[in-house]
């Protein structure tokens, strides 16, 4: 049961992202004013993904120092 709901939230997920990324366009301005066209949609991913990882290492930091605080706070060792 759980794999079907892991499998259809993951679903969710890639139609939410579809529809967000399509219409969206990565744009950088030039030293005269004008812009430039860098990525379009999906293409943005390529241009973005180092600072996802940065999000995901962050994110799973925080997850582990603030579930190390909680486990160390209830368990009444202070030098674990």
């Amino acid at each position: 049961m759980c794999y079907a709901i892991f499998a259809v939230l993951i679903l969710l997920f890639a139609v939410y992202s579809h529809d967000l990324l399509e219409p969206l366009a990565l744009s950088a301005t030039t030293g005269d004013g004008q812009w430039m066209t860098l990525a379009l949609g999906w293409e943005m991913v390529a241009h973005l993904w180092p600072l996802l990882v940065l999000a995901a290492i962050v994110s799973s930091m925080l997850t582990y120092f603030v579930t190390r605080r909680i486990l160390a706070g209830g368990s009444g060792c202070g030098s674990c």
